[in-house]
C-alpha cells in the first residue's frame, strides 16, 4: 500500500509543517499544492513533493476544482505509483495516528473503495441547482440579472448532478477516471462561470450511471466538519473554526481528519489533539 496525501495550501505555513510532521510514514508521500498567489521556500518542507502546475485560486469559482484536477493529473503522470490519493486542506489535522489511517486503507475490503461524502441534487435543491444553471457573477447586480433573464442550463450531458464535500479519498484508478472525464467532456469550459463546482464535479463524475466506480463509493469522506454556524447564516459559507470545546465531539466522530483549525485564533485545541494522538501511539 502506497498512499499520496495531497494538501491544498493557502496560508498558515507553520501549521502546515506541523500537519506534515504528523503525516510522516514510510508508505505515505506528501504532495503540496500551493495557491499560485503564495510564495514559499521548498526547503521549509523537506521530503515533500510540490505541484508545479499551480492555479490562482479564487473562492467559490472553478479555480479550486480545477486546481485539484490539475494536481491529481500531475501526480498520475509522475513516476510514482500510488494505490490511493487522500485530498486534504492546509487547515486539517489528524484525529488518528497516521499508521491507523494507512492500516485502514490497506485492508482487503477497502482497497477498491472510494470514500467521499455525497447526495444527489434534487429538484427541490434550488440553490444547489442554481450553481450550474446560470452563469454567476461576483457583482451582485449582474448575478441577480443573470438569474432573471438567462435561460436555465441543464447539467452536463450524460451525467447526473451530485453534491458533497470536496475533500475525498480515492483510488488511483478513480483519480485517472476523474481527470479523463473532466477533460474529455469539457467540464472546465462548461462550468467556468458556475459557482463552487468543486463540490459537484468530482461527485457527479464518479457517481454517474456510466461510472465504473459508482457501486464502489462509500458515502463517508472520513472528515469531521462543523457547518452549524453556516446553517445559521454566519461564516460566509465557511465551516466553523474548531476550538477546545469541540474536542469531545471531534475525537468521538471516528473521522480521520477534522477541519478547520487556525492556530492564530485558537491553538489550545491543537495541543489537546497532539496529546491525544501521542497517547494513542
Amino acid at each position: 500500500m502506497k498512499i499520496c496525501i495531497l494538501i491544498q495550501i493557502h496560508k498558515n505555513f507553520d501549521f502546515v509543517l506541523k500537519l506534515i510532521n504528523r503525516l510522516r510514514h514510510k508508505d505515505v508521500d506528501i504532495w503540496l499544492n500551493f495557491d499560485k498567489k503564495n510564495t514559499y521556500n521548498p526547503d521549509q518542507f523537506p521530503n515533500c513533493f510540490f505541484i508545479k502546475d499551480r492555479v490562482d485560486i479564487k473562492w467559490g469559482d472553478i479555480t479550486l476544482g480545477d486546481s485539484f484536477m490539475r494536481a491529481i493529473k500531475e501526480i498520475i503522470l509522475s513516476n510514482y505509483k500510488y494505490d490511493r490519493i487522500i485530498y486534504i486542506s492546509g487547515q486539517d489535522y489528524l484525529l488518528k495516528p497516521i499508521n491507523e489511517i494507512v492500516d485502514f486503507y490497506s485492508k482487503k475490503e477497502n482497497l477498491d473503495k472510494e470514500f467521499l461524502s455525497y447526495r444527489p441534487i434534487l429538484d427541490k435543491d434550488i440553490n444547489l441547482k442554481a450553481r450550474y444553471q446560470y452563469h454567476r457573477f461576483k457583482n451582485r447586480y449582474l448575478d441577480f440579472l443573470s438569474r432573471k433573464i438567462s435561460k436555465k442550463r441543464d447539467f452536463i450531458k450524460n451525467y447526473e448532478p451530485y453534491y458533497g464535500s470536496n475533500w475525498l479519498n480515492i483510488t488511483l484508478e478513480a483519480a485517472k477516471y476523474l481527470v479523463l472525464k473532466y477533460e474529455q467532456d469539457n467540464f472546465y469550459k462548461y462550468f467556468k462561470y458556475s459557482i463552487a463546482m468543486d463540490e459537484i464535479i468530482p461527485h457527479s463524475i464518479l457517481l454517474s450511471k456510466n461510472s465504473p466506480f459508482k457501486d464502489k463509493v462509500i458515502n463517508d469522506n472520513k472528515r469531521y466538519i462543523d457547518w452549524s454556524n453556516h446553517k445559521k447564516g454566519l461564516n460566509n459559507g465557511n465551516p466553523n473554526i474548531l476550538e477546545e470545546n469541540d474536542f469531545e465531539k471531534i475525537i468521538n466522530s471516528n473521522a480521520d481528519f477534522a477541519r478547520k483549525f487556525d492556530m492564530k485564533t485558537n491553538s489550545k485545541i491543537i495541543d489537546m489533539l497532539d496529546n491525544y494522538l501521542d497517547n494513542k501511539k
